[in-house]
């Protein structure tokens, strides 16, 4: 009985709170893609408004533009970063540069300021040839 009233009290504590049965140590509540995005939506849904209302706060209060970076957050970790950052970069959207600096390596070159188009990844100031 102690056992269910403790779940209970998990549980209720997550819905009322919106924070993911996951992140309270639930495991086998929900399956890991499901972990995920439901950390995701925490994040969009509580922890960045909570977040821009304490950087008004401190902009307002010191006088100073107050930011906080959530890119860590936003790009997620291993496979799945690695993944997004690869979109971004054969898409035009990043270069590889930007890509490489988000991970914390150093610069690749000059060539690796240059954004790419997709398919046939040219630089985006060179036109494609017609075929």
């Amino acid at each position: 009985d102690l056992e269910k009233i403790l779940s209970f009290s998990v549980a209720e504590a997550s819905r009322i709170t919106g924070v993911p049965l996951s992140m309270l140590g639930v495991k086998d509540a929900v399956a890991y893609n499901s972990s995920i995005e439901a950390s995701r939506a925490f994040h969009r849904t509580t922890v960045r408004p909570l977040m821009h209302r304490i950087e008004r706060e401190l902009t307002k209060k010191l006088g100073l533009q107050v930011s906080y970076d959530v890119g860590e957050i936003a790009l997620g970790s291993g496979a799945e970063r690695a993944e997004t950052l690869s979109k971004l970069t054969m898409s035009g959207i990043l270069s590889l540069n930007e890509a490489r600096a988000s991970l914390g390596y150093s610069p690749a070159g000059a060539d690796g300021d240059v954004l790419r188009v997709p398919l046939n990844q040219a630089p985006v100031n060179q036109p494609r040839e017609a075929a």
